[in-house]
């Protein structure tokens, strides 16, 4: 299989955010269940999260969810997800998604 990269730019404003975690999926399955890391850490400029993804498998269906949290082993504060990509060999894919609050009672399952 060939892959893919991404760049995130994920503008979180919340003073309150200390990580955002990316993961990618396709067809409900997270394409990187079998290694670890299977989630990606983005790092802060700002108010802005970037990072790079590497080796995301070509293909159609893929989406990007962004969970940000004010503590890493805390709750979801924030959360976002990306249209259904279809990734081809050799392009690299800026993105940027925008993260809404999590009511505390809605449950996250990706």
């Amino acid at each position: 299989h060939r892959s893919r990269s991404l760049l995130a730019d994920d503008r979180v404003t919340g003073e309150d955010i200390s990580v955002v975690m990316i993961s990618v999926f396709r067809d409900g399955v997270n394409l990187f269940q079998d290694k670890s890391p299977n989630e990606f850490e983005m790092t802060r400029f700002g108010d802005t999260w970037k990072g790079a993804i590497s080796q995301i498998p070509v293909g159609p269906n893929t989406k990007f969810f962004a969970k940000a949290y004010k503590e890493r082993d805390g709750d979801v504060i924030y959360f976002g997800e990306s249209e259904a990509l279809t990734l081809v060999p050799g392009a690299t894919v800026s993105l940027s998604l925008l993260l809404v609050e999590v009511n505390t009672d809605y449950n996250i399952n990706i």
